[in-house]
């Protein structure tokens, strides 16, 4: 029961996402077929397709998720209205620098997923199944 509620949440997420009722049952609408993506890489991470089809995966999309946000420059903007050393932190985040640092602590947020509170798989002990 606990994996077909799990299904339940990819459906709905589906339907919103790509206006069509079906997820699974349909090999040429999934997201691995839509953008070439292999099924095993969406279990292990995050991807971020862009509109002119660049993709981005893990940290790097997490970070490109943060930069189309407009809360983000605004938190930004209030940060450095406060001081100008806000700035190095933000810098330091979108460097190269903290790249290794940042795929890191994505990869272990990534492998800790399902035990996180909140979690609407959090009974499961790997990834969810697309069918």
């Amino acid at each position: 029961m606990p994996i077909a509620a799990c299904a339940s949440v990819l459906d709905a997420w589906w339907r919103r996402s790509t206006g069509s009722a079906q997820c699974a049952g349909s090999r040429s609408r999934t997201p691995s077929a839509l953008f070439g993506i292999p099924r095993e890489a969406l279990e292990k991470s995050v991807y971020l397709v862009t509109r002119e089809g660049r993709k981005y995966h893990s940290f790097d999309a997490v970070k490109q998720v943060i930069l189309r946000l407009p809360v983000a420059y605004l938190a930004g903007g209030a940060a450095l209205t406060k001081t100008p050393w806000a700035a190095l932190p933000i810098a330091l985040f979108f460097s190269p620098l903290f790249q290794p640092a940042g795929e890191a602590g994505y990869d272990w947020v990534a492998a800790n997923r399902y035990f996180f509170p909140g979690s609407t798989c959090a009974h499961m002990t790997g990834p969810v199944s697309m069918g």
